[in-house]
């Protein structure tokens, strides 16, 4: 995650989103075979956004050395208890993606997975690969999982209300409103056992505008749908 903005969610969630709870599992489960392939043992691997760490253990059983960023406390805790209990090595740091120093060519593949660039405004987006390619190694690789914004909602399967999850507390989601001026969306999401609600924005990042944003440093490599909606694109860092 990015921003303290999206804190209060990812909170109330936490569990969903740990490399044993149900939605970590599941994407390692779909998406994993598709990365396996981009990293070899001892490349070095850097998981921006990284949540509860469920792709950095992933990355790490492949062999891979991994540093793990994200601007969550709770989550970086608990992606470390989580370490400590697995005997990993993974190098969690909590920090703001958008401001910490990767260094330069360190990394052998960069990811940014779970849609959490929706968290991220384009011009964020645009910021932070620029400064991912300048820590990815010449034959670097930046792989970037997301939800085409456009695809999603023509699909006309989303509804307008329902339930996040039931247990432990119970989160309902209620659409809000689209803002045109930046090409996102709003959902409240409620804490049914509290009545705390709170507002969650999401960019929209149909396929054409991420690899826009991509061109001036990457080439798209691979494109790979996940599902109706998610994909996944593999760009290669182009030198000058």
């Amino acid at each position: 995650m990015a921003h303290n903005e999206s804190i209060t969610l990812y909170r109330w969630i936490l569990g969903q989103f740990t490399a044993d709870g149900s939605r970590g599992r599941e994407a390692v489960r779909l998406i994993g075979p598709e990365l396996a392939p981009l990293i070899g043992p001892g490349d070095h691997v850097l998981d921006l956004c990284c949540g509860a760490g469920p792709w950095s253990f992933f990355f790490e059983q492949q062999g891979g050395t991994v540093l793990a960023i994200d601007f969550a406390d709770f989550m970086i805790e608990r992606a470390q208890r989580d370490a400590d209990h697995r005997g990993s090595r993974v190098d969690f740091v909590q920090a703001d993606v958008l401001t910490y120093d990767f260094g330069e060519d360190r990394f052998d593949l960069a990811v940014l997975m779970g849609n959490t660039i929706s968290d991220l405004a384009p011009r964020d987006f645009s910021s932070l690969s620029r400064e991912a390619y300048g820590a990815l190694k010449d034959d670097g690789v930046f792989a970037v999982q997301y939800i085409d914004g456009v695809v999603y909602f023509e699909s006309e399967r989303f509804p307008d209300e329902g339930v996040e999850q039931e247990e432990p507390v119970r989160i309902t989601r209620r659409y809000k409103e689209y803002r045109p001026e930046d090409a996102a969306w709003v959902m409240t999401y409620t804490n049914e056992s509290t009545g705390e609600s709170y507002d969650y924005t999401s960019h929209i990042y149909p396929a054409g505008l991420l690899r826009a944003l991509m061109e001036p440093h990457f080439a798209l490599t691979r494109s790979t749908r996940i599902s109706e909606a998610s994909f996944l694109d593999v760009f290669a860092k182009q030198l000058a």
